[in-house]
């Protein structure tokens, strides 16, 4: 099973866990007012990915930090989940 976690390297963000935690961050990603497009995406029955690049740092900063407290705080209500 793929460990839920989020990697930042420049502007790019990558983003992977349980799908209905990634679904969740998704929404939240296009409900933003920032410029970003999406490199890839991987949906299975029970795990997302999906990597999405930002214009500019402090963007890329943000959005994984907003990931990683959705998914550190799913994993935490998830005592399962690896």
């Amino acid at each position: 099973m793929l460990k839920p976690q989020v990697e930042i390297e420049h502007f790019r963000v990558r983003v992977r866990g349980p799908r209905s935690t990634v679904e969740k961050i998704a929404d939240r990603l296009m409900s933003a007012d920032y410029p970003y497009s999406l490199n890839g995406s991987l949906t299975g029955e029970r795990y997302a990915e999906f990597i999405v690049t930002f214009d500019g740092i402090t963007e890329a900063q943000w959005f994984a930090g907003i990931a990683s407290d959705q998914l550190m705080g799913e994993a935490l209500a998830e005592p399962g989940v690896e």
